[in-house]
């Protein structure tokens, strides 16, 4: 690697991944989910050892992350702060993945600027009986998710077109119940199968299949 590589300046005209994250505006917002993370992690420590982190600004806790008013606040912060990059440390992104992206959205900050960080389900609710540890791993956490942001890119959405067509490989019970299943929502199906047809389900492997618009091969 060059040395201005390993700098993070400017390498052929175009900007390396070292000089992207060095301008980072960063907000980190540390949820206490009334009392499931907040019980068994200091959320107080664990904002204070990383508001300092490169590329942070901001760095708070609050109650709920996912209130409209919480909303609200960061939303004023993408704005007043210029933020170009949000980590929000709660639960598991399964639940509010979206509740976050589209926030982000109304704030005009591209959705795929936003990092969550799961405390409760991977640290919280995992070390009841150890809150220094569990607040140590908090901090490791948010420290991850920060330095994941500070190297994310504004992305689009692409919209893919697909073939509503199956194929099921194994023509056992399992298989055949799998692609019943398929066809009953409209798809095209085709049972891959070594042995005989007959052997599968049956004399009437051939009507049960085309009944349930299934092919046999």
């Amino acid at each position: 690697m060059s040395a201005e590589a390993a700098s993070g300046q400017t390498v052929n005209g175009a900007i390396s991944s070292g000089d992207r994250a060095s301008g980072r505006r960063i907000g980190v917002y540390v949820c206490q989910c009334g009392g499931n993370i907040s019980d068994y992690v200091s959320v107080d420590e664990v904002v204070a050892a990383v508001k300092n982190e490169p590329g942070v600004v901001v760095a708070r806790s609050a109650m709920f992350t996912c209130s409209d008013a919480t909303q609200q606040e960061i939303i004023s912060d993408i704005a007043e702060q210029q933020l170009d990059g949000i980590v929000v440390a709660s639960c598991s992104p399964k639940l509010h993945t979206f509740t976050f992206r589209e926030m982000a959205r109304r704030a005009g900050l591209n959705p795929y600027l936003y990092t969550q960080v799961n405390l409760r389900e991977q640290c919280s609710w995992a070390h009841t009986d150890d809150k220094s540890g569990a607040t140590e791993k908090a901090k490791r956490l948010v420290r991850a998710g920060i330095a994941r942001t500070r190297f994310t890119l504004a992305l689009d959405p692409l919209r893919v077109e697909t073939v509503p067509r199956a194929v099921v490989v194994g023509g056992g019970v399992a298989g055949m119940r799998a692609a019943l299943a398929l066809a009953e929502i409209g798809l095209e199906v085709l049972v891959v199968e070594k042995g005989p047809h007959n052997v599968l389900v049956g004399p009437g492997a051939e009507e049960f299949a085309r009944r349930h618009g299934m092919g046999l091969i």
